[in-house]
């Protein structure tokens, strides 16, 4: 699935209609992103952007609205647990599974078990 995300404009580095590069903010995170697709874009302005590329330029309460609506969702989908909730753990490598539960296969040593 591929996923384009607001951030605002802090400051263009290039100019260039073809190259042009800005530093754009995503919450803490800043990138250097192209900018050629949005040349009119300003310091401050919200872009969406997507691979690296700010492809068009979002009302700035939609541009918040969007952020609300994606930080929603990322907490509910992590269910406030850092590692994705109690599967995300499980995912990892919990060895809190019972014997019943483990998947059969070959163990570290190349034993088939289950």
């Amino acid at each position: 699935m591929c996923l384009a995300i607001p951030g605002r404009v802090i400051r263009w580095i290039e100019r260039d209609p073809l190259a042009g590069t800005a530093e754009i903010e995503f919450g803490a995170v800043r990138r250097v992103c192209h900018m050629a697709c949005v040349p009119t874009a300003a310091a401050g302005d919200f872009v969406i952007v997507h691979a690296g590329v700010a492809i068009s330029i979002m009302d700035t309460a939609e541009a918040d609205r969007v952020l609300q609506e994606l930080t929603a969702v990322t907490t509910a989908t992590t269910c406030g647990e850092p590692h994705g909730g109690p599967a995300g753990d499980a995912a990892a490598g919990d060895s809190s599974l019972a014997a019943a539960e483990k998947p059969a296969g070959p163990n570290r040593a190349g034993e088939v078990t289950g």
